[in-house]
């Protein structure tokens, strides 16, 4: 595919990009996912040209592998210390040779470098990546995929690894955006145990092999315009399972043992707990448009879900920070009215990220006394302090819990996760275009804040044989929720490498309101059967990595475990040299393409611009462009630093699609009172699409008194379970609370809330 067809162009000089297409394929076993990513680059210039690709990379995936081509030439690749790799890297860029470099800048972005591809000349990179999958909380495994790459909010000269690489001296630096994703192909293992498979992004097509084993999943379209998301169902979801995988029996290093995943869905009984809720939103420049319109109407919805009795704050961030109240109050009538207009006020107009000083004034206060504080946090960027904000949440997990809701590709994961780890939290992410969006997935965290957590959950690995050591990872787990997958990956190693008459069990143990409970599995490894992949081996070996990095072992003994395993680590890097023989050194010099993360769509409008003498004027335009044009409004008190911002593609549409929560089921939402109820009034009457006095001579009963506002319930629940079925955790939890006041409400004789439910049917439709 050519450049001029995606309309990958240079922010200065308008030349062809290098990195012209990206494909994914992935493979997918209960919780997790191997994922393989084509690059293609094409030199279309006279000078040998050095292309840097960065992107945002989930902090559960791990890259495990790297090959490359040159015009049809193989190059091989390896895993080093990162110090080594990278003087690979540059000595086969001074001699000519072209190289390829693969390293992590943090623990959520990764760079891929292709150095010295000579003038004409085409070359493809393979990176082979795993992860491990999230799941909603109904159970269904979601796998996510970015359509293209999302930025950050990145000042140009920043130390931040997306930060643009600076010119410096005669070095020419092209900046340019990657191309959306043109092919994704997912292959799922285990067709049999599959209950169902939907994507609420994307039309997808599902093919069964013949054996009847696996489904292969097809996007319809050409390339991905959005974020795509597939979700898959499983027959069993909530039963614990062990998943085996042999080792590799020609090696002696941690390959050549056999690994394992335990993993369950949790469905423990609980109770509700008496609260104190603070509800944090980014209002930085980056959330204006659907994300800040979405904010809003989450935040209404929050407050209708909360339960009788608890107390709420709410504090909006940026580079300042403002809150609703000094401190928390009652969940009262007077209150949530005062918290609605500040949600309807709201706008993306607080300037950049700074999450550290909301987060110091709540925990500068004392909490609610008998009440748990619960602290969410919604974000679509990152900061520049992330170990500080996740330090002061884990110093005040002992009376806090912290949720957080990650928006779109360009949210942190490391932020994100960490904070929801380090508060006994969970993490939700919302990808965009998404159709069970924000709403949803706050409603969720509320629902687990409103339960006691399983604590102090851990594992055991027992064998009838002592001849087995058990290497596993995560070392600690987090508080449980139901709702919310638990995984366990460990590498048994075993003194001899056969496995007959091996037999052991998984045990599970937690504490849930004081009372002990606990589980196991057992497994048989000289019968049960074993995934044909080394997908656990490089889950648990980047579980392990990741512990012994938080517990700051010896750094030898990670990059050991790194290069026996093949898992990209913080003190590694893959490195590819081309194996041409002599190479003689170009006599051009090199020019540099620094390809950044990339916002959706384009525009035509985009050519209409005189070039600009600086990238970032350029950038400053796009994003100009992207605020007004996209959404139709200038945003208010946004101050704008350069970021690195571009559009991807002349000729793709400006992508405008959003979770379409507006509208009559918000209006309903808006109308319930604190106490689960509504009145009877012109309004809901509207709202419900018909005539008070229809309405009206419907109810069973004379409609006064009490029994108008039992009827206004009757009608406003029945119409959120007719018109809105399939987006019932979005409400479920204010439902809840309409049911609680009907069943307490006193009802003429003899007349039953059964014939309300009835005649309320009737009329809704």
């Amino acid at each position: 595919m050519e450049a001029s067809v995606l309309g990958l162009v240079s922010g200065e000089t308008k030349s062809p990009v290098p990195l012209q297409s990206v494909v994914v394929e992935a493979n997918i076993n209960l919780y997790t996912a191997q994922l393989s990513s084509t690059l293609s680059y094409y030199n279309d210039s006279e000078c040998p040209i050095e292309a840097v690709f960065r992107l945002i990379l989930e902090q559960s995936y791990a890259v495990v592998g790297l090959k490359a081509s040159i015009d049809g030439r193989s190059v091989t690749a390896e895993i080093l210390d990162r110090e080594s790799a990278a003087q690979n890297y540059n000595d086969s860029l001074t001699s000519g040779q072209t190289a390829a470099l693969v390293e992590e800048k943090t623990e959520d972005v990764l760079s891929v470098s292709l150095g010295n591809l000579p003038p004409h000349s085409k070359a493809e990179i393979y990176l082979r990546l795993v992860g491990e999958l999230n799941t909603e909380s109904d159970g269904r495994v979601r796998f996510s995929l970015p359509a293209v790459f999302k930025p950050r909010y990145t000042p140009l000269g920043s130390s931040e690894p997306l930060a643009p690489i600076p010119s410096s001296g005669s070095e020419q630096i092209e900046y340019a955006t990657v191309p959306a994703v043109n092919t994704c192909t997912l292959v799922i293992d285990n067709a049999k145990d599959i209950a169902g498979i939907t994507s609420p992004t994307h039309d997808i097509q599902l093919v069964t092999n013949s054996s009847g084993d696996k489904i292969t999943v097809s996007v319809c379209g050409k390339e991905l315009k959005q974020d795509l998301v597939v979700l898959i169902q499983h027959k069993e979801m909530h039963k614990p399972k062990v998943t085996l995988e042999d080792g590799d029996r020609s090696t002696n290093d941690f390959m050549s043992h056999p690994a394992i995943m335990f993993s369950f869905f949790p469905e423990f009984p609980c109770e509700d707990m008496k609260c104190e809720f603070v509800f944090v939103v980014d209002q930085s420049g980056s959330m204006e448009g659907v994300h800040i319109i979405s904010a809003r109407e989450t935040l209404v919805l929050f407050l209708k879900s909360l339960p009788q009795g608890s107390f709420f704050n709410v504090i909006g961030f940026g580079s300042d920070y403002i809150p609703l109240f000094e401190s928390s109050r009652p969940y009262e009538q007077e209150n949530v009215d005062l918290a609605e207009k500040y949600a309807n006020d709201m706008e993306a107009s607080l300037g950049e990220t700074e999450l550290l000083p909301p987060l110091k004034h709540i925990f500068g206060q004392d909490a609610v006394p008998g009440a748990y504080r619960q602290v969410f946090v919604i974000t679509d960027g990152a900061v520049s302090n992330t170990h500080d904000c996740v330090e002061l949440v884990k110093r005040n997990a002992h009376h806090s819990r912290c949720f957080t809701v990650g928006i779109g590709s360009g949210a942190s994961t490391v932020l994100v996760e960490g904070l929801a780890k380090a508060g006994n939290g969970t993490a939700e992410f919302v990808k965009e275009g998404e159709k069970t969006g924000m709403q949803a997935k706050v409603i969720r965290s509320l629902k687990c804040a409103m339960q006691p957590a399983v604590t102090n959950p851990s594992v055991e690995f027992r064998h009838n044989t002592r001849s087995v050591y058990v290497l596993h990872g995560p070392i600690s787990l987090p508080p449980i929720f139901n709702g919310h997958k638990v995984v366990v990956y460990g590498v048994l190693k075993m003194t001899t490498k056969d496995c007959q008459g091996l037999k052991g069990e998984v045990i599970f143990r937690g504490v849930q309101s004081g009372k002990p409970l606990s589980f196991s599995v057992p497994y048989d490894l000289s019968v049960d059967s074993r995934a044909a992949s080394q997908t656990i081996h490089h889950l648990a070996a980047k579980a392990i990595i990741r512990d012994w990095e938080s517990l700051q072992e010896d750094q030898q003994k990670i990059v050991k475990l790194s290069i026996e395993s093949g898992v990209l680590s913080t003190y590694t890097s893959f490195v590819a040299v081309s194996d041409d023989g002599i190479c003689t050194p170009f006599q051009q010099p090199m020019r540099t393409w620094d390809i950044q993360p990339s916002s959706y769509g384009a525009s035509d409008k985009m050519d209409d611009q005189p070039p600009s003498s600086t990238f970032a004027s350029y950038l400053k335009r796009s994003f100009s462009y992207l605020t007004e044009g996209l959404f139709s409004q200038k945003p208010k008190n946004h101050r704008l630093k350069e970021v690195a911002v571009c559009m991807v593609s002349d000729d793709s549409p400006v992508t405008t699609k959003q979770v379409n929560w507006s509208g009559m089921l918000y209006e309903v939402v808006k109308l319930q009172r604190i106490d689960g109820s509504w009145s009877f009034d012109d309004h809901l009457a509207t709202v419900l699409g018909k005539k008070r006095e229809e309405l009206k001579e419907a109810c069973p009963v004379e409609c006064l008194g009490t029994m108008a506002e039992v009827w206004a319930t009757a009608l406003s629940l029945t119409h959120l379970r007719v018109k809105y079925a399939s987006r019932q955790e979005e409400w479920e939890l204010l439902g809840l609370k309409a049911e609680r006041w009907l069943q307490l409400q006193s009802l003429p004789l003899p007349l039953t809330l059964n014939e309300v439910y009835s005649a309320a049917r009737k009329i809704v439709g």
